[in-house]
């Protein structure tokens, strides 16, 4: 299955992809949040502070 296609995927270390996603130098990123062992993982904190990129719009449209 791929989820992908052709993009460019571009891995980078956690506090990077998040400084990128708020200088808008990445458009999209995807973040493990939650484990099925240990619950929600480091990523989840983050995740929910970036309203930048309207992803506590979001979120707050689910609820």
């Amino acid at each position: 299955m791929d989820l992908f296609g052709d993009t460019h995927l571009v891995a980078h270390h956690r506090h990077a992809l998040f400084e990128a996603l708020r200088a808008k130098t990445v458009a999209k990123a995807c973040v493990p949040a939650t484990a099925s062992v240990a619950g929600a993982t480091p990523y989840l904190d983050e995740v929910l502070t970036i309203d930048e990129a309207g992803f506590q719009r979001s979120l707050q449209a689910l609820a």
